[in-house]
């Protein structure tokens, strides 16, 4: 799913653990500041969708026709849940639009509430990882609805004069110059987490991390914590901020947090009014709070652990870990080698290493599933099986296609096209493959495929529509035991492939139940159960359970040996999850009755307000998208440099249509304007209009030549996504026809654009992507005869190889630019650094530059600063107007670092040395993108 514009809140389904970048930040929370309001919409939903609405006291639910029932579910949900959501804040919501659309495939974001207009979303299809054991729905409406009431608290005192002002973009901005991502998130948790039964917040998966690093004691400072790390895993924005959410229930009352808030929202200019709030109110600072609500957790934890005998595994992967670095859903070969997915702060998106007998590790290939650790390595006679994301080429829509591969070879085949299958796992023999199905009809099933060709072999529905987890074969290739989730909670099943029979092995429970596998009479699983997250074990013939690992800090992913002797699984530490060993002994497992419950409740109790909610059916009428095309929201910044606008936008809720109308600064020439222009996106092609009418500086060699132009617009232009495995990947081509009006006359120019890129997604201590492709072309010309004429060619590229060591980078920018006629176009290359730019008939660009890490200081000023990471680049830029030089060299020395809770910047110092000029300049700047 791509997002909209300006995201601003959401929830995230389960991704690797203790990611130390917080990819909340890059993929989750978009910056807050008003210049998001100005990012150019990404996709429409398929315009042959019907869609429908209901409306109800607070809300207006929008959703396909044939999700109907879902979305009188959510309706239902969400006004249940309006009185505890706002009541807790003292404040109330405006009604709002929630969207349920049903044609992505979700991956790492499952809901989020957006500004650009005011408006949740939520994803129908249920995420792939662990989300709680109540309906997704119910979920969802609990999570962002509290974003929702979030959004309405701080909407008073001095706040609300900002957003008077300046419309949802002002408020946007006091939201993300305010509030912490860590209160927005773990706020939200706590209200999932005590408003419903079976919230995320209740089971022990949510504080594995934070457990992890206090009882090894990894102490870190606050700033470390909130901003996140290049070295050391940190908790996640949700799992941080639950607890210190918690904490200030525990000791100054629930109802702190309303007067906290208010203070708050009456500090719109200070970006740590949250903090100084909170010590007005509690006596405690934000960040004495973390130190409190951390000794306090280390010291409980401690307490608990101390009866405990953890399991003693033999650990494989014997190399030291430089940074946080995880491995998943291992599995045994015949030669006693184990096969493990591997991610990290320096791996991305997966990487599939083989850990030999003797410890050495052997990386094989590169994967991106469609969830980061959610597929088996599934690994028959040498072919390895995985689904992979593919998204539509034009329109806001998801596929999840399944690949096959051969491991010594690396050559990969497609085996089908445009499904919505996950979850892949070979048969024992190697010919057939189970998958799990979700249709955008919220229809699921478990499917088996041929190996061979893709084809279907045959087909189970799956009882009452449960959702299907982590199917897995039995030795015989039978049965599968699946674990499936309603509103019931979860539960373990085991499928007869050939008769279709589902029998439930555990019942439906609030309990995270996760990957079983095969063990002879037993069928192995993850499991929360007691607190702690270990595997544990259920005889199917007789429904009795064990624990079979006491894990100290977290056991996942578990597999058995060829021999069937051996448990094979993941272990979690402070520095990621190790490959652990264990035998397997029938003998030394504990009964579930025996094991200890070391739960804190740290959250404390939760009332089920799911069981609450009514089956009121709402009237539904015929929801028309093109009747709501305008829905203006904000009176604000519209652009940013070098075209800085100020004025008022409109976006409407399914991207159709974007409208604005600004005042212009250009920051290159130095001139002011005017601008108006709409987009409309119902078609393949998107259909641009603008008017304009601005001043125009240029300054060349000889001097600087001013004048005024009015302008009229109309293109088109097709925005393609190509995205691939671990490449993202976009076209675009489009033209327009303008005409422009000048003193003395004018020109009608034709412009012909295309605009290529493709990245490798990166890890986190990446300098740039280790490949990359960015390529640009525009031609205008003047084919009619006015006064003026032009004829502009202007061809760019920028290109990242890897350097001579990991994390190092070499880019390449290169562009020509041609301008002919009595009537210059405005350049879109960048001047060579150190210079002034110039205006020419030609321009010729090249530069090279070389990154490279220094250190990782993780080093904090108080609450104000954080820098985690210094870096250098040397660079060499070569420019040439017309017959004259514009050659530079020189250094830059780069910092990745945190201001308050701000998400990081690349901000440094250059030393270019003019070698056309025989000078030098000193220059500081923020480095943008890769």
């Amino acid at each position: 799913m791509t997002p909209r514009p300006a995201v601003l809140l959401c929830l995230d389904s389960d991704r690797p653990r203790g990611c130390g970048l917080k990819p909340s930040v890059a993929l989750k929370r978009l910056t807050l500041l008003a210049f998001s309001v100005a990012a150019s919409l990404q996709a429409q939903y398929p315009p042959e969708i019907q869609w429908r609405k209901i409306r109800t006291a607070h809300f207006e639910i929008v959703f396909p026709r044939e999700i109907e029932a879902d979305a009188q579910r959510a309706a239902n949900m969400l006004e249940t849940l309006y009185g505890p959501l706002t009541e807790s804040l003292a404040t109330r919501v405006k009604r709002t639009t929630v969207l349920l659309p049903n044609q992505g495939v979700t991956r790492y974001v499952g809901g989020y509430v957006s500004l650009f207009p005011r408006m949740a979303t939520f994803n129908s299809m249920p995420s792939q990882g662990f989300w709680g054991t109540n309906d997704w729905l119910n979920v969802l409406a609990a999570n962002e609805g509290r974003h929702l009431a979030q959004i309405a608290k701080m909407n008073h005192g001095s706040t609300r004069i900002v957003s008077t002002l300046f419309g949802e973009a002002g408020l946007a901005t006091v939201l993300g110059w305010t509030l912490p991502d860590w209160w927005i998130e773990g706020d939200a948790r706590v209200a999932e987490t005590t408003l419903l039964r079976g919230g995320v917040g209740q089971f022990a998966s949510s504080e594995e991390t934070t457990r992890a690093l206090l009882l090894s004691g990894q102490h870190y400072s606050y700033m470390k914590a909130i901003n996140g790390s290049y070295k050391d895993g940190v908790p996640s924005s949700d799992e941080l901020g639950s607890f210190l959410v918690s904490h200030v229930n525990r000791t100054s009352g629930a109802d702190a947090w309303k007067q906290i808030m208010a203070r708050t929202a009456d500090q719109p200019w200070n970006p740590l009014a949250l903090s100084f709030a909170m010590k007005k109110e509690t006596g405690r600072s934000a960040a004495t709070n973390y130190y409190e609500a951390m000794s306090e957790l280390g010291e409980l934890w401690r307490s608990k652990a101390e009866p405990l005998e953890f399991s003693k595994p033999f650990i494989l992967n014997q190399a030291p870990k430089r940074v946080f670095t995880g491995y998943y859903q291992p599995v045994f070969e015949a030669d006693g080698s184990v096969l493990a997915q591997k991610t990290g702060l320096d791996t991305f998106p997966l990487e599939m290493v083989r850990i030999h007998p003797d410890g050495r590790e052997e990386r094989l290939f590169r994967i991106a599933p469609s969830v980061v650790a959610s597929n088996r390595t599934s690994v028959v006679n040498g072919r390895m099986v995985l689904d992979e994301y593919v998204p539509d080429l034009r329109w806001r829509r998801g596929y999840s296609e399944i690949v096959i591969r051969d491991v010594a070879s690396g050559r990969s085949r497609r085996l089908t096209h445009h499904t919505r299958f996950m979850n892949p796992v070979l048969s024992p023999d190697g010919a057939r493959i189970a998958v799990v199905e979700f249709l955008p009809d919220r229809q699921c099933s478990l499917v088996v495929l041929d190996a061979e060709t893709g084809a279907e072999v045959r087909r189970l529905p799956s009882p009452d529509n449960d959702m299907i987890y982590s199917p897995a074969w039995s030795e015989d290739g039978r049965r599968l035991a699946i674990v499936i989730q309603d509103a019931r909670g979860r539960a373990l099943s085991v499928v007869d492939v050939e008769s279709g029979n589902f029998v439930e092995a555990i019942p439906h429970t609030d309990e995270e139940i996760a990957n079983p596998v095969f063990w002879g009479a037993y069928v192995l699983y993850k499991s929360s159960y007691g607190g702690a997250v270990n595997i544990y074990a259920v005889e199917t013939s007789s429904g009795r359970r064990f624990r079979v690992t006491s894990a100290k800090f977290g056991a996942n992913f578990p597999s058995i040996s060829p021999a069937r002797t051996k448990l094979l699984y993941s272990d979690y530490t402070s520095r990621g999850y190790d490959l652990a060993e264990l035998p397997l002994d029938p003998s030394t497992w504990s009964p579930i009755g025996a094991v200890a419950n070391i739960s804190l409740g740290y959250h404390g109790p939760f009332r089920d307000f799911s069981a609450e909610a009514p089956a009121t059916q709402y009237p539904v009428d015929r929801y028309r998208p093109s009747l709501h095309l305008f829905e203006f929201h904000s009176w604000g910044f519209t652009s940013g440099p070098p075209d800085l606008g100020f004025g008022l936008i409109s976006d409407d809720k399914m991207g159709l249509m974007d409208f604005n109308a600004s005042v212009l600064y250009n920051t290159n020439e130095g001139t002011a304007g005017f601008q108006t222009g709409v987009s409309y996106n119902r078609f393949f092609p998107v259909l641009d209009f603008s008017f304009a009418d601005r001043n125009r500086s240029l300054q060349f060699a000889s001097g600087t030549q001013n004048w005024t132009e009015h302008t009229v617009t109309a293109g088109f232009h097709v925005p393609l996504n190509l995205s691939r495995g671990y490449y993202n990947t976009g076209l675009s081509i489009g033209a327009e026809v303008q005409s422009i009006g000048l003193q003395g006359g004018g020109l009608v120019p034709l412009t012909y654009g295309l605009a290529f890129s493709r990245v490798r997604q990166r890890s986190a201590r990446d300098l740039a992507p280790v490949w990359a492709q960015q390529l640009r072309f525009t031609y205008r010309q003047t084919p009619w005869p006015q006064p003026f004429t032009g004829n502009f060619l202007s061809a760019g590229g920028r290109f990242a190889v890897p350097g001579f060591a990991r994390h190092h980078t070499l880019q390449f920018d290169t562009g020509y630019e041609r301008n002919a006629g009595n009537y210059f176009f405005s350049s879109q290359l960048l001047f060579p650094r150190g210079y002034t730019a110039v205006t020419g008939r030609n321009l010729t660009k090249a530069s090279a530059t070389y990154g490279f890490p220094l250190f990782y200081p993780d080093w904090a000023l108080g609450q104000f600063l954080y820098i985690k990471r210094v870096s250098a680049n040397l660079f060499y830029d070569y420019g040439k107007v017309d017959s004259t030089l514009y050659r530079s060299t020189g250094v830059e020395a780069v910092f990745d670092v945190n201001i308050f809770h701000f998400p990081t910047i690349r901000a440094g110092v250059r030393y270019p040395y003019r070698l056309d000029f025989h000078d030098a300049r000193v220059r500081p700047f923020l480095e943008y993108g890769w």
